[in-house]
């Protein structure tokens, strides 16, 4: 993940395995890793591998997912939460910012934060996108 934390709670992560976990990795994940491609195998009496005359040719690769996030937004929310949350003594907090016309997501910050590229150091709830997946009743709202 080249930017780090940036927006890591809207972007999610991978595991191990390659599997989306969190975030837009999860959302997406059948559309970013595509399907692979199956080569039935045969073997003969000596178990000699046989190729087989049937080869799945509709393997696909994985496709790109474009985000409707603005950088400059998105870092302005993450440095006004940051300051809110320290003036406020807050334990965690979150802004989403939307377009009103389209409804397009311009920046989604929230804390506490985490580096995707090391989910592992972590605890586990604190990747869970609170903003999205949690009721809350709506504080600021214009």
């Amino acid at each position: 993940y080249p930017y780090g934390p940036f927006a890591a709670h809207l972007v999610g992560f991978a595991n191990i395995d390659g599997l989306g976990v969190r975030g837009i990795e999860e959302l997406e994940d059948e559309t970013l890793r595509g399907s692979a491609r199956v080569v039935p195998v045969e073997r003969d009496a000596r178990g000699r591998l046989l190729l087989s005359e049937t080869i799945d040719p509709y393997a696909t690769a994985g496709s790109s997912v474009v985000l409707t996030l603005d950088s400059a937004f998105q870092a302005d929310a993450e440095a006004a939460l940051d300051a809110a949350i320290v003036a406020t003594r807050a334990e965690s907090g979150f802004v989403i910012s939307l377009d009103p016309r389209t409804g397009d997501v311009l920046a989604l910050a929230e804390r506490p934060l985490f580096d995707p590229n090391h989910f592992r150091n972590t605890p586990f709830p604190h990747t869970r996108a609170r903003s999205l997946l949690d009721a809350f009743e709506p504080g600021s709202t214009f």
